[in-house]
């Protein structure tokens, strides 16, 4: 049997923007000591060839004589990943150097999870810390919105075995997408460290911030995903927690109004632990609160 630790796959749609560089050194700065980095050429045979190591990883070059969509490009790298554990990463973001470590051996000690997220920092144009993205929560607040960023999880290839594919009819939240699509087969380990950075206001997608959001199209998008995904968010809109996260998101990002209409279906649940009490009492106090 061999001592050596999982192979990680990190992986990279590239369309050979500036930031390339700087996201393949956040690899190489991984201290997992196991991980191989595989970009593809998302961009066609504009894109130019990479070296077979960058600063001492082992790269695999995948190229193309076309232009890739955001989910083929994915696709692509799925089929070519050899390791244990999968991880996205677009080539203008970055990894934190303890990201891989940490999410790793989380999810070696908790074998029943197949995937694991923790939370990135978001940084606007001027590269300035803005925020956080990725909390704990109930896979029925993916009806709202993406709990983490894409490069933020680490996920088992099992899911890939078992036939998870990014869904080529979707050119924009194809993560969340896909995250559903794995939040189908297993539950999620939240791992409360922040170990990655979006740099949400750049990019063209209009899913992330300022001149990089168009609302009118994640409505659009949203609206697809609930409808394609619709029996399993039926099937979460029934476990009582599943709401009780769901009303605080809302209650966060719409109001009062928007989360009463969520929480009276739980209002008046005797809740197991004192943790889902207080939670519950913090909804039912700033509700009313609001109604006041």
């Amino acid at each position: 049997m061999s001592d050596q630790p999982p192979l990680v796959s990190i992986l990279v749609r590239s369309t050979n923007r500036t930031t390339l560089a700087r996201a393949l050194d956040s690899v190489a700065a991984q201290t997992w000591p196991h991980l191989e980095i595989v970009v593809v050429a998302a961009s066609g045979q504009s894109h130019p060839p990479l070296d077979a190591v960058w600063h001492g990883r082992p790269v695999r070059f995948l190229p193309t004589v076309a232009p890739l969509s955001r989910p083929v490009a994915a696709n692509t790298l799925l089929a070519n990943a050899r390791g244990k554990y999968l991880n996205f990463l677009d080539d203008d973001d970055e990894l934190m150097p303890h990201h891989v470590d940490t999410l790793v051996n989380a999810l070696e000690a908790t074998p029943a999870m197949r995937l694991a997220y923790t939370i990135a920092r978001v940084f606007d144009e001027q590269g300035r810390d803005v925020g956080r993205l990725g909390k704990p929560g109930h896979h029925l607040l993916m009806f709202h919105q993406n709990r983490f960023a894409i490069h933020a999880a680490l996920f088992s290839r099992q899911l890939v075995e078992q036939g998870i594919r990014f869904d080529p009819s979707f050119d924009r939240l194809e993560d969340l997408d896909f995250f559903v699509a794995c939040g189908a087969r297993t539950e999620f380990l939240f791992v409360p460290s922040v170990s990655c950075t979006w740099h949400a206001f750049g990019g063209s997608s209009g899913m992330g911030y300022a001149a990089n959001s168009n609302q009118s199209v994640q409505a659009t998008t949203m609206a697809r995903i609930r409808h394609k995904w619709r029996k399993h968010f039926e099937r979460w809109s029934k476990e009582p927690e599943g709401l009780l996260a769901l009303a605080e998101s809302v209650l966060k990002d719409a109001g009062g109004a928007p989360a009463a209409s969520v929480f009276a279906k739980i209002r008046d649940t005797e809740w197991a632990t004192p943790e889902l009490t207080a939670r519950a009492n913090a909804i039912k106090e700033a509700i009313d609160h609001g109604r006041a």
